[in-house]
């Protein structure tokens, strides 16, 4: 009977479980007779019968032109007249199971499980200079892109904005909250910020109290380009982008086995291997292609040509370099592959494409 409390009887007969025998003597109202007969059979305490229709007559004054002292009109009785407590319904919502279950919200990234497994390790981490202040994090997000300067000529240059994580994305998304900050052209990570990021910054926030402030990067969404720059790995290598599992596992796209891969086998960023290829290349004069930097690197789709500052303070390059959905998504290949899948579709079936905006 589930086709009757969704309305969706058309699912229920296109189910692959679905036989036209089952329907053999079925009658609806008999069916419903059932179910009334079975809650009528409930205890009054149980849970699905405190939030039942319980039925009443119901007394209406009506006036009329006759005096009464009274005043309150003619009594007029409804028989029959069902209603719910709103105590009961309250009740038999909170003690339902479907009540104690957790889900995850995916709304701001202060309430993301990233953002609270870092404040966790934030709140572990050993106090060495003796301060009791509050602990907290400011939440860096970067972004950039290419952007043309002048109307004539090639004029061009790299900028890098910056927004913090700790405001609403609603505030980020206004254009005159000032909540993205311009950082640079190009920004270079100082000793300053490398010693801020390790031992934090104390900072009197705006309702007047003090807490020591330690910056962590969270995202940094590019377009593919500058990310195989940021990342330092091939431009279209064995592992084309940093999230990326070789191409030999690319017909598993898509499969669980590909998301459970995802999980267990994160990337990580190598900068001891991307060390040792420097200074084999500055110090010991080897080629760049040559076999012993190959060998290092080619594996991994890595270039020789920069080591990230925070390797030494165990940050993972790589996880910060998230999807830029207006490069990759909206602007890239997947809008001319998903438009020839519509095509696709509509010359298979045009009632498919209905199906899919279903979806």
């Amino acid at each position: 009977m589930t086709w009757m409390m969704t309305g969706s009887i058309k699912e229920a007969i296109s189910a692959e479980d679905f036989s036209i025998q089952d329907l053999n003597g079925f009658d609806a109202h008999t069916e419903m007779g059932h179910f009334d007969s079975a809650e009528a059979s409930l205890d009054h305490n149980d849970v699905f019968r405190r939030d039942g229709l319980k039925e009443t007559v119901a007394e209406i004054l009506v006036l009329t032109r006759v005096r009464s002292l009274s005043g309150n009109g003619q009594p007029f009785t409804v028989p029959g007249f069902q209603y719910c407590l709103l105590t009961a319904i309250t009740c038999a919502a909170f003690s339902e199971a479907a009540s104690n279950q957790e889900q995850c919200l995916y709304d701001e990234l202060y309430t993301s499980d990233a953002w609270i497994e870092a404040h966790d390790n934030l709140q572990k981490e050993r106090r060495s200079d003796g301060c009791m202040l509050e602990r907290v994090i400011a939440g860096l997000m970067f972004w950039s892109d290419l952007m043309h300067l002048a109307q004539f000529g090639n004029a061009s240059a790299w900028l890098v904005y910056l927004f913090f994580g700790n405001q609403s994305k609603y505030m980020c998304a206004c254009p005159t909250s000032s909540a993205c900050h311009p950082v640079a052209f190009i920004p270079t990570v100082n000793d300053d910020f490398l010693e801020v990021y390790k031992n934090g910054i104390i900072v009197k926030c705006y309702n007047g109290v003090y807490c020591r402030v330690f910056p962590r990067i969270f995202t940094y969404p590019a377009d593919y380009p500058e990310k195989v720059l940021l990342a330092t790995i091939c431009d279209k290598g064995v592992c084309p982008c940093p999230q990326c599992l070789p191409k030999s596992y690319f017909w598993c796209i898509g499969l669980s086995a590909d998301m459970s891969a995802r999980v267990s086998r994160v990337r990580q960023y190598l900068g001891d291997k991307i060390t040792i290829a420097c200074d084999a290349i500055y110090k010991l004069g080897l080629p760049i292609k040559g076999a012993a930097v190959e060998c290092l690197l080619k594996e991994f789709s890595l270039v020789p040509t920069f080591v990230s500052p925070f390797c030494s303070l165990g940050f993972n390059f790589f996880l910060m370099l998230v999807v830029d959905l207006l490069h990759e998504f909206k602007l890239g290949m997947f809008k001319s592959i998903f438009k020839h899948l519509m095509r696709l579709l509509y010359a298979i079936n045009s009632e498919t494409i209905i199906v899919l905006n279903e979806q």
